[in-house]
This record gives structure tokens, sequence and C-alpha cells, in this order.
């Protein structure tokens, strides 16, 4: 478990990654937070905001920093338009430990192909990774979410499946409202 934001950076540094330098950082309009959230389960995690270019909104991210000093983004890049709701998304992930939902979300565009698969530690988690994903201009309103309870081997089934969801019923589905809203159904 890391203690500070510069023991990550140590770390990924001697790893031979440049996620942290300047050139990455500037190239992103990137700005690192120094406050670490540790989950229950030992994982570290921490918030980035970006711009896309000068006159985009900064927008947050959640990341995770492996052990090995690798970062990943949890959930979607710039998933949050707002620091508050980062926070409160990297506080409910740092206290609940394990990963609970196999999220499928789908764009139901006639002929799209695949999807993206994610993993959830809990269904506000799902909540979140949906209402982030049904922002991209791509996404239409018939976009959806299929949440299937989580397993590693259901997990491993889904990765080697991809592109698709290997799984035939959800426990869950989510889709967006007329008003731009979720709604969560039992399936």
């Amino acid at each position: 478990m890391f203690n500070t934001i510069e023991d990550i950076k140590r770390v990924n540094k001697e790893l031979g990654h440049e996620w942290f330098s300047p050139e990455t950082l500037e190239f992103f309009h990137s700005r690192v937070s120094s406050t670490l959230y540790h989950g229950v389960d030992g994982r570290t995690f921490f918030l980035t905001s970006e711009k896309m270019d000068k006159d985009s909104d900064r927008r947050y991210t959640i990341r995770e920093a492996h052990p090995n000093g690798r970062i990943a983004t949890v959930g979607n890049f710039q998933q949050y338009a707002t620091v508050g709701q980062a926070k409160g998304a990297v506080k409910r992930l740092a206290d609940e430990g394990r990963y609970k939902w196999i999220v499928y979300l789908y764009d139901g565009v006639p002929g799209a192909i695949g999807g993206d698969l994610h993993r959830v530690y809990s269904l506000a988690g799902a909540r979140d990774m949906f209402e982030g994903y049904s922002q991209y201009s791509w996404v239409t309103s018939e976009a959806s979410a299929s949440l299937y309870p989580y397993s590693d081997e259901a997990w491993e089934d889904a990765v080697d499946y991809n592109p698709g969801c290997p799984f035939d019923y959800p426990s869950k589905i989510m889709t967006l409202t007329e008003n731009g809203g979720v709604k969560v159904e039992n399936a």
C-alpha cells in the first residue's frame, strides 16, 4: 500500500513508465490530487482531472495505483463532471472493496458491434459508470447496461468472449429515461 502520491510516482518511474512525467501531464492538461484513498482490500486510489483542450471543461477520473507502479483508470476516463462527484465515487469504491457486478455497456444502435465490459463494486458504481457512458456524444438514447453477479470465473469468461457478452440473462438492466435519468430494473 502506498502512503503518498510521491511513493506512487517513484514506483511508476522505477517501472520505466512516464505516467507522471511533465510532458504526459501537460499533454492531457492533467492535475493529480495528492489525496490517497485506501480500499479495505489494500488497493490505493487517487483522483486526476483533465481538460482535453483550453476551451473544454475540466473533468475528473478515478485512478488505481497497482503495487507494481502501474496506473489504471477505474470506470471511464473523465467520468465525473465535478470533483464532488469523483470524491463521492472514490470513497464508495474504497469502502466497498470487492467486485459485485459485471457491467456490459451497450448502445442499442442497429448493427452496433460489441459493447464495453467493466467490473464494479456496487449498484451505485454501476449507475455512475452508466451515467458516464451515456454522456459520450456517440451514445444514443437506446443505451443500456446489463448487470451480472460477479465471480472471478464469470469475469474470465466475459473477458475471453469480448467483444460481446457471454451471458444470457442479466440480473438487472439500466436504461436511460426520457429526461436523461437512469432507470434500474430487475431482469
